[in-house]
């Protein structure tokens, strides 16, 4: 896909690889839609892609509520949309025994669900664009079990078998789903975590670089998923 002049929908783009993909795209010429939760630092993600793209709209909300996702419905509309990149997510570490019942409420609420409501809001706009991307950013938790992390595992699993199905159903429409499994990446992920070792972890500039050029292939060729693996581990 050529992105100049495509508009792209992100997810998470205040921060880390939401915003490394963000400026990557407007570098690019790829007009942008972009939301988080954090008002100011998104206004300052903004702020560096209008120098770069014809118009960057922004929407500070929370997308396990459902006024956020109509919101960015409505504003698709109105601008148009080639490209939904859904990269918003949490993570809880810690032994399964500890994780209480809102914990596993809030983490399907962010991980898979707002994903899942965004993009089937969105599908029928897609449609009709003739060439279309959908982009979910899964973490390579979603392919093996890990110690302490058994919510945050289960989360990106269910979001791997809705992207694999995803997939094969809206094909047919021209519409491209790929599936990113990223190992550890230097984000605000790990914020709340007290003394989380991110050593050796990667840079989201790099990452995104991976994800962005993914995207420009031509339409009669795809990547289905990129698993990007940091090699000290």
């Amino acid at each position: 896909m050529e992105l100049k002049g495509k508009t792209a929908l992100i997810t998470g783009a205040s921060k880390g690889l939401g915003k490394e993909i963000a400026l990557r795209f407007a570098s690019e010429g790829c007009n942008l839609i972009l939301n988080s939760r954090g008002k100011d630092s998104l206004e300052r993600v903004a702020e560096e892609c209008k120098r770069m793209c014809i118009f960057c709209e922004t929407f500070a909300g929370d997308i396990t509520e459902n006024r956020t996702i109509d919101s960015l419905s409505e504003i698709s509309k109105r601008k148009g949309l080639d490209i939904l990149f859904n990269n918003a997510g949490m993570i809880i570490i810690q032994p399964s025994e500890k994780n209480t019942d809102k914990e596993m409420r809030d983490i399907f609420a962010l991980n898979v669900l707002a994903h899942i409501n965004l993009t089937q809001k969105l599908i029928p706009l897609l449609k009709e664009r003739g060439e279309a991307q959908i982009v979910n950013i899964i973490s390579n938790s979603g392919l093996e079990g890990r110690p302490n992390m058994s919510l945050y595992c289960s989360t990106k699993f269910a979001l791997r078998g809705y992207t694999d199905s995803l997939r094969k159903e809206v094909n047919k429409h021209g519409i491209k789903v790929l599936g990113v499994y990223p190992g550890g990446i230097r984000t605000n992920l790990f914020d709340e975590i007290k003394d989380y070792n991110m050593s050796g972890f990667m840079d989201p500039k790099e990452v995104a670089q991976i994800i962005v050029d993914a995207c420009k292939l031509s339409k009669g060729a795809s990547v289905d998923d990129i698993v990007v693996n940091r090699t000290n581990k």
